[in-house]
């Protein structure tokens, strides 16, 4: 159900929007300059501040709810439509083409954040031990309404990685080397097992939201109930700091099928987990 925001409400936010938006500024042609964010405050104070819709943008986003929803909308928009340049300075944002039109911007961004909650399926690659086992022997395993474990062949099938938007696909990718080797899209692994953990509300880019937050504890809490039942085990290995991958995990946003790379994260101390024999 969308937020059903009233309409007087909705009057002042883009009254007030489209004055804010012109202050904000952006950065090497993709990065939103934090500090020129800080006057949509002011839009965000016409929200309700008690009640049902205050408590379910908490739920959904957090305190800054509508501050997180544009610049998370803005900064995947900006990455996905325009080219980073080290040379260029702050511009406002109005100076770049599609953002010309303050007014209708603010409309666009305003219809949007009221159509939330957004649906979202964040997948998290198993470790292959566990997965040979599982893709060989289960395949598909439905935990709850909103969580399941998927074969890579079954997550081909039901969550495509092409979206038709080549930074997207890029990312989805890996972004880094993968660049140089042209079209190249992301593809789930076949022989994978993957966590699927169901959510709705908002994840946006360089934000940090209650719904991604919901997402990441779902994963923690699952993988460990799996180590204490001694389905799996930890491991701790050394590697040279060179050497260290980033983790990701992915989530497909279903009310529209759009990609997002969600996140990377260095690991300090690599730990790696296997099924028990």
């Amino acid at each position: 159900m969308p937020l059903n925001l009233h309409e007087k409400c909705l009057e002042q936010m883009h009254v007030s929007l489209k004055e804010q938006l012109g202050k904000v500024e952006v950065r090497n042609g993709v990065f939103l300059e934090s500090a020129s964010l800080e006057p949509l405050t002011a839009t965000q104070s016409i929200l309700p501040q008690t009640g049902k819709i205050h408590e379910a943008l908490q739920r959904y986003i957090g305190e800054s709810s509508f501050l997180d929803f544009v610049s998370g909308n803005l900064s995947r928009e900006l990455d996905e439509t325009q080219e980073y340049s080290s040379e260029r300075g702050s511009v406002p944002l109005s100076t770049i083409g599609k953002y010309a039109d303050i007014e209708a911007v603010s409309k666009r961004l305003i219809t949007s954040f009221e159509s939330l909650p957004w649906q979202y399926s964040v997948a998290v690659a198993m470790p292959e031990s566990f997965s040979r086992v599982f893709c060989s022997c289960i395949g598909q395993f439905v935990i709850s309404d909103s969580v399941s474990i998927l074969s890579g062949a079954t997550m081909d099938a039901e969550f495509p990685l092409i979206s038709g938007i080549k930074k997207r696909d890029q990312n989805v990718a890996g972004g880094g080397l993968f660049l140089l080797l042209g079209n190249r899209t992301g593809e789930w692994q076949k022989e994978r097992a993957y966590l699927v953990v169901r959510v709705e509300g908002f994840i946006g880019k360089y934000v940090a939201t209650e719904t991604l937050t919901r997402a990441i504890n779902t994963v923690r809490s699952f993988v460990g109930l799996l180590i204490a039942q001694r389905v799996l085990k930890r491991n701790y290995t050394y590697t040279p700091t060179q050497a260290l991958k980033n983790t990701t995990c992915t989530a497909v946003r279903e009310r529209s099928g759009s990609l997002k790379r969600l996140g990377n994260s260095k690991r300090d101390t690599p730990k790696s987990s296997s099924i028990l024999n």
